[in-house]
């Protein structure tokens, strides 16, 4: 696992002054502008979601980057942690029409945690071009007993092939 490797590298390098903390290194290399973005996102889908170190000045230093693989890793980690002061960090991704439909989906299923909290903005989602997007929307809206979702007809009991 890339935690296993970077505290290998730490301890060879002799960096590390006291007790590792996989955290704290984690947290460093998803910050560190300089590392490619694929080595941020496995850092920040490696770590504990619910770490201290996880701040939310950080989660929003992170949500402001244009890398649609820390997004994705960010809003995953949204959806664990489940912080209502932190949910509008979701909301905010599940707007942008400039993020991919699936991350914006999963961003709008981790508002569901929260309730009717988020009901005017999923009203407003629930018409998006993005089929993705518009799916999700009508599936948590109907699983917040919001609408009433239009699953078809069931196939009868006797319909082997259906």
């Amino acid at each position: 696992s890339l935690q296993a490797v970077v505290a290998a590298l730490s301890y060879i390098e002799g960096t590390t002054k006291g007790e590792f903390s996989v955290d704290t290194t984690m947290m460093k290399l998803v910050l560190d502008l300089e590392k490619p973005i694929s080595i941020r996102a496995l850092a920040l889908q490696s770590m504990n979601p619910n770490t201290k170190s996880l701040t939310l000045g950080k989660l929003e230093q992170l949500s402001k980057n244009k890398s649609m693989l820390i997004k994705k890793e960010l809003v995953q980690s949204l959806v664990i942690r489940k912080n209502e002061s932190e949910s509008f960090l979701l909301a905010d991704i599940a707007e942008d029409k400039s993020i991919p439909g699936e991350i914006r989906a999963d961003a709008i299923a981790g508002l569901m945690a929260f309730g009717n909290k988020y009901s005017n903005l999923l009203n407003t989602l629930k018409h998006d071009k993005d089929k993705k997007v518009a799916e999700e929307v009508d599936r948590s809206l109907g699983i917040l007993g919001l609408s009433k979702r239009d699953l078809g007809t069931k196939p009868a009991p006797n319909d082997i092939t259906a």
